[in-house]
């Protein structure tokens, strides 16, 4: 069987926000350096907290998620995040 390495996810951002919590603080000690997340092709360390760039075409967030793999719980990875919207 083989494994993916990587997850693609989609929002729908409440405009009025200027920051976002993608992952809640459970998540984010529980998987620590264990998996990034890539946005417009740069990688970051995943944070609890999000600076919106509103120049997202059509508000909406794309980011990918690398190493998913290493992720032993995901079980909190969006609690705690009411203004993100999962966008089909």
């Amino acid at each position: 069987m083989e494994f993916q390495d990587e997850m693609i996810i989609r929002y729908k951002i409440n405009k009025n926000e200027k920051e976002i919590r993608i992952f809640n603080n459970n998540f984010i000690n529980n998987n620590k350096n264990k998996c990034k997340i890539i946005y417009e092709d740069k990688e970051y360390e995943i944070k609890e907290k999000w600076n919106i760039d509103h120049n997202i075409k059509n508000e909406i967030l794309e980011i990918k998620l690398k190493g998913i793999n290493n992720i032993i719980d995901m079980s909190y990875m969006f609690a705690g995040c009411p203004n993100l919207y999962k966008f089909a």
